[in-house]
């Protein structure tokens, strides 16, 4: 009964008429953000739901990470229901299975700073080599 209601919150959190992977967000939050998440944002005392009410996958792997080092809360249904989510968003494929071992979110480009990875040089770029002092 209670993995039903799970499934009609996560439901109810998706965008409208779009997919369920909608519910999710990998959204990135600063301390502040945090700081100021509703008390509607919390599981169990645990911050999984963003300001929008998605399911934020930063927060979600981070409780679900600190969960499993905690068999003896399996009975309760706070974070029954985090390892439920998470399980979901793997199914969904929003989540990777090491993302889930690991307690975050794997991403490959440097966030924030704008830049991403180059893995070759344009071919207009010229290259300087330093030169060799005659001292």
């Amino acid at each position: 009964p209670e993995v039903q209601r799970w499934e009609d919150d996560l439901d109810m959190r998706r965008l409208r008429d779009m997919e369920l992977r909608t519910a999710f967000s990998k959204k990135t939050l600063s301390a502040t953000d945090l700081r100021n998440l509703p008390s509607t944002s919390y599981l169990d005392g645990r911050a999984i739901f963003d300001m929008q009410g998605k399911v934020n996958l930063d927060l979600l792997l981070g409780a679900y990470h600190q969960l499993r080092k905690l068999p003896e809360l399996c009975s309760q249904e706070g974070p029954r229901q985090i390892g439920w989510l998470t399980r979901r968003a793997l199914r969904l494929g929003v989540v990777q299975d090491r993302e889930m071992r690991r307690g975050k979110l794997y991403r490959a480009s440097r966030e924030g700073t704008g830049e991403e990875r180059r893995l070759f040089m344009p071919v207009e770029t010229r290259l300087n080599f330093p030169t060799k002092s005659s001292a």
